[in-house]
């Protein structure tokens, strides 16, 4: 009898222990993340999360002077948001965003013009890319340490790519909108991270989706771009022949002017509530008693 009421204690406690302990943990949906203006043209940057389904952007965080006006990456291996764009001072430069506190450093000057441009990390080297002016478009390597940009190679002329995302075997590819003989057309292009030469794959057939580019683990290039002057939306791209078909609007004015990328969601963790664990202890308790009443009949 004693033998079995000791069994039974240590089963109590090693109960209550492995509830108590039990931690399950849960990861959330990939996030995606744009850099746009907050208030108004020529306003401070935002931080947003963009829902992929509907295209709306909640604003997360302000950000410092105009580092909407370029692209956004994110590195893996720091679990942080790199920002291109440019101070109070017109000076363009790298900024590091903490993507769940906001919180923004200054990484350095890239020595190029690269707001307006486009910015990715290549998913196994962790290699830095860029696209900016010189005054043309041109395809940069930037060093995440200091922000250094170094030129790859120039676009062919009138040729001007903006929004960069590497997709599907590690393929780069970029938008913009190049000269057609009439006017200014959008396309979507894929790129040599070697030399940097964009190659056309068709037009967008949307007007003006030449803004981040952003590949989900759904299989889908994600872009911004603008539905009007003052409007922006969440387009699909075909990497097969270019088009662009609109998920829906942002609500914000990206147009050009944002970064667009996927970040792993949140790990959330959940331990079971402490009502559970007494009604664990307080069973297995009614047990014991149940069972020693038994013996002593």
């Amino acid at each position: 009898m004693l033998r079995l009421t000791r069994r039974l204690c240590a089963g109590l406690v090693l109960a209550s222990s492995a509830v108590t302990g039990a931690v399950v943990t849960a990861q959330s949906a990939p996030i995606l993340y744009a850099t746009g203006v907050n208030v108004g043209p020529g306003g401070p940057g935002g931080l947003y999360a963009i829902n992929p389904a509907t295209g709306n952007a909640s604003k997360l965080f302000v950000l410092p002077f105009w580092v909407h006006q370029g692209g956004l990456a994110y590195d893996a291996a720091t679990d942080q948001l790199y920002a291109t764009g440019y101070d109070q001072h017109s000076v363009d430069g790298l900024w590091r965003i903490d993507r769940f506190t906001g919180a923004t450093s200054y990484v350095g000057p890239t020595g190029a013009r690269l707001n307006g441009g486009g910015l990715v990390i290549h998913p196994n080297t962790g290699a830095m890319y860029a696209t900016g002016s010189t005054p043309g478009s041109a395809f940069y390597a930037v060093d995440r340490t200091t922000g250094a940009a170094t030129l790859v190679g120039n676009h062919p002329h009138l040729t001007y790519v903006y929004g960069l995302g590497y997709g599907p075997g590690n393929v780069l590819y970029g938008n913009g909108w190049e000269w057609t003989g009439l006017t200014f057309t959008t396309a979507l292009y894929t790129l040599s991270d070697i030399t940097g030469v964009p190659t056309r794959i068709g037009f967008t057939g949307a007007g003006t989706t030449y803004s981040g580019l952003a590949y989900g683990a759904n299989g889908i290039m994600y872009s911004l771009g603008s539905t009007s002057p003052s409007t922006s939306g969440l387009f699909s791209m075909n990497l097969t022949n270019g088009q662009a078909t609109l998920i829906g609007g942002t609500g914000i004015e990206f147009g050009a002017l944002g970064g667009l990328a996927f970040a792993p969601g949140q790990a959330r963790s959940t331990v079971p509530e402490p009502g559970t664990v007494l009604l664990v202890s307080v069973g297995l308790a009614g047990v014991l008693i149940g069972r020693r009443r038994r013996a002593t009949r």
